[in-house]
């Protein structure tokens, strides 16, 4: 595998780690928390970084053949 096909692979990754934290960020929170991970601020903070996550991704997983570095 080469440097790019790695790097996509990663951004794919890290979009479907943000759809899943946007979609149920409850259980995400769960899951990173604890039982009482899902209480206060923190599915919406799970919200807010699966967002990020998901922009960050899309703009790593962009395929530029316009000759732009990254």
């Amino acid at each position: 595998m080469d440097a790019r096909t790695l790097a996509v692979a990663g951004a794919r990754a890290r979009i479907a780690v943000g759809v899943a934290g946007v979609a149920a960020p409850g259980t995400a929170a769960r899951i990173m928390g604890g039982r009482s991970g899902a209480d206060g601020a923190a599915p919406l903070f799970v919200r807010m970084v699966g967002a990020r996550d998901i922009a960050l991704g899309l703009g790593a997983a962009i395929d530029r053949d316009d000759g732009a570095r990254s």
